[in-house]
This record gives C-alpha cells, sequence and structure tokens, in this order.
C-alpha cells in the first residue's frame, strides 16, 4: 500500500510548495497536490481559490500574471510551485497524485505530461464529473484516473475512472472486494494509524496528513511528520 503526503510534508514547509513535496519525497511518501491555472494560463500548486490562507494575500488564482509569480511567498518564505517543476523534480522519484481544483488546468497538465515517463505511478484525480470527461477526452491519458468523493459502482464504471478516492469513514471492507471485482483501485484520505487496517482490506493508496511512528516503521515512511488533519 503507498502512504501519501497530502500536499506534501507540512512541518516545516508551506503547503503544496516544493518544499513540502520535496520532503515527501525524502521520508519515502508519494505526493498528493493541487493543480489551478493562473490568469497567464501558467499551472501553479494551490488548494484554494485564493492565496489569502496560505500566503496571506487577497489575490485569486485565476487572476495571478506572470509578474506576480516571481514576487508571491507563501506562509513559508516559499515562492509558489509550478507542475511543471513538479514533473521534472518529483514525478521522477516518486508516486504523483494531481488533483486538479478547475477545469482550465486540465489538458495544459496532459499536455505537460506527454511524453514524460512516472516510475513510480501518476494518478489525476478531480470531484467533478465533467472534469473527468475532459481527461478521459485527450488524446493522451497519463496514469490513473481517479474521482475524489463517494459515487456509485455503476457511475464509477461509467465515468470510466479506474480509481475511487473516498474518505476512511465511507470504507468497508466491501468497498474493496466489489471495486477490485470490477477493476477498480481504492484509494483512502485517512489517519496513518489505521494503515495496517486498510493495508489488510487491499487498499492501494492511503493520503494522509499525520504518520505515526509505528507506520514508521510498518510502511518505511522515515520519519513522524507530527500535522494536523485537514481536508482534502
Amino acid at each position: 500500500m503507498k502512504i501519501i503526503a497530502h500536499r506534501g510534508v507540512r512541518t516545516s514547509a508551506t503547503e503544496n510548495s516544493l518544499p513540502a513535496l520535496q520532503a515527501a519525497v525524502a521520508e519515502g511518501m508519494g505526493v498528493e497536490c493541487d493543480i489551478r491555472s493562473t490568469g497567464s494560463g501558467r499551472l501553479v500548486l494551490c488548494h484554494d481559490k485564493s492565496l489569502r490562507r496560505v500566503a496571506n494575500l487577497n489575490l485569486a488564482v485565476a487572476d495571478i500574471t506572470d509578474a506576480d509569480l516571481g514576487q508571491i511567498r507563501l506562509a513559508g518564505g516559499e515562492p509558489l510551485a509550478l507542475a511543471e517543476t513538479v514533473i521534472e523534480q518529483i514525478l521522477p522519484q516518486t508516486f504523483v497524485n494531481f488533483e486538479f481544483k478547475d477545469s482550465l488546468s486540465i489538458k495544459p497538465l496532459i499536455t505537460k505530461l506527454a511524453g514524460t515517463s512516472a516510475p513510480h505511478g501518476l494518478l489525476l484525480s478531480t470531484r467533478r464529473t465533467k472534469d473527468i470527461r475532459l481527461i478521459k477526452g485527450s488524446e493522451f491519458t497519463p496514469g490513473l484516473i481517479g474521482r475524489v468523493g463517494w459515487l456509485t459502482l455503476n457511475k464509477a464504471l461509467r465515468l470510466g475512472v479506474n480509481v475511487i478516492i473516498i474518505r476512511g469513514w465511507w470504507f468497508n471492507r466491501f468497498t474493496t472486494t466489489l471495486a477490485k471485482r470490477f477493476g477498480l483501485r481504492v484509494y483512502i484520505y485517512g489517519r496513518s494509524y489505521q494503515a495496517a487496517n486498510y493495508a489488510a482490506k487491499e487498499v492501494e493508496g492511503l493520503i494522509v496528513d499525520v504518520v505515526s511512528p509505528k507506520d514508521i516503521a510498518r510502511f518505511g515512511v522515515k520519519r513522524d511528520n507530527n500535522q494536523p488533519e485537514q481536508t482534502d
């Protein structure tokens, strides 16, 4: 089972920053990061629609210009990370889950991924059904395609996704048994102390904010990152 750092390791770096992702790589973890498109068409890593929470700036990501990119600093002093940097520096080293936070970022990211290698795996995910269709409609569809949030098995099959990504409290053994029967993989947003339980029930990936020392020993993560739980 993959242990995946939700927006990177956030003990000493701001979420979705390059240092946060690099810390996850150093600890033997995969990474989950959020993708948005700026007003100038650049692809940046940011969960929220604005930079208010992560950079104390009243600036919408959709309004960021190329000139802004060189000046913006996140709460920890890091620059706003670019998707192309993740593709060049992180993707060759570990599993990467890009979660699309807007529809405009989908085709440009897939174009950037064309011809790249993802030796440890790649997952493209979104909450929106229309975005799944955009991903599926691309000439080049890299890696796995995942739908975030609860959906029926019939809907998952109709959409053509091969991964379902759900909250831990929605999970039961029946979920993975039925999903695997139809060729679907299950990833969980959960807590690391439940990792052994999820692994026993054939969950393929656990996306976590907090990694406990016990799970470090069991799953090969190198140190504890004692972070608060966040929403996806």
